[in-house]
């Protein structure tokens, strides 16, 4: 600590500077007796960005049915480090999904934003705030549990095959979900008449 002396009016005025935002605790001391005051160092909001790597994924891989919900994480600080509280960040979302265009920071200087979409694929997730900007990509995955053959994805490839047990006819049939995303890995079951 500083050891200073008083003036002509028995006073001692010290200044106190900080990079960390927060109460300091002053102890003012003499011949065994002490005093404290608290003084409070506010976080610099003029200086505010999302630092490398401060906009995370919570929860990914939702089912791009426009219900289900990624979410994405972002942290505000001012240039020393400190978070802020009640600073609203700008959100912005690609491939079609659907993001609120703002959050507010809470006392730990968070934004959590959920995001939906009913397109299938990467969707890359921009947080902007005092013109700085940082990018995170989610991703949406087509919804199996609505696995179906829509109208016109059963088409004939080949056909008028000559009826000699070795030359052959194809189909080609197209699985999507009710979002018409196509789905890999569905097991179909193909049957045919007049003994094919």
């Amino acid at each position: 600590g500083n050891v200073d002396l008083t003036d002509a009016n028995g006073e001692v005025t010290v200044t106190l500077t900080s990079t960390k935002a927060g109460i300091s605790t002053v102890t003012a001391s003499i011949n065994g007796t002490s005093q404290t005051v608290d003084v409070t160092f506010m976080a610099d909001t003029t200086t505010a960005t999302i630092p490398a790597g401060d906009l995370t994924v919570v929860s990914d891989d939702a089912v791009a049915d426009g219900t289900d919900t990624n979410k994405v994480k972002a942290v505000v600080k001012d240039a020393q480090g400190n978070v802020l509280a009640n600073q609203t960040v700008s959100f912005s979302a690609g491939n079609g999904a659907v993001i609120a265009a703002t959050g507010s920071t809470d006392v730990s200087g968070e934004v959590e934003m959920t995001l939906t979409s009913t397109k299938a694929g990467i969707s890359t997730v921009t947080a902007s705030i005092n013109g700085t900007s940082r990018t995170v990509d989610v991703t949406f995955i087509a919804d199996s549990s609505t696995a179906t053959i829509a109208t016109g994805n059963l088409t004939v490839v080949t056909n008028d095959a000559v009826a000699n047990g070795t030359a052959t006819n194809s189909v080609k049939v197209k699985v999507t979900d009710a979002n018409s995303h196509p789905l890999e890995n569905q097991l179909v079951t193909m049957t045919a008449g007049n003994s094919a």
